[in-house]
């Protein structure tokens, strides 16, 4: 069994690099609804769905 504290930070935390290669990767999937001005996640089919009518409202954040 492995005792976490004696993990050494730079051992678990991903280097800045790593992380903002993430970053770049996740936002390049979101783009911004031209009609409403919400940032649409275009792997989820149903809001891209939502976001095709004219006149559609925001849809609302939990």
């Amino acid at each position: 069994m492995m005792n976490f504290a004696a993990v050494p930070l730079h051992d678990v935390r991903p280097s800045r690099a790593a992380a903002k290669s993430r970053a770049a990767d996740e936002l390049r999937h979101f783009e911004v609804c031209p009609m409403c001005g919400q940032a649409v996640d275009r792997r989820d089919d149903l809001a891209v769905m939502y976001h095709l009518p004219v006149g559609h409202q925001p849809l609302p954040r939990h």
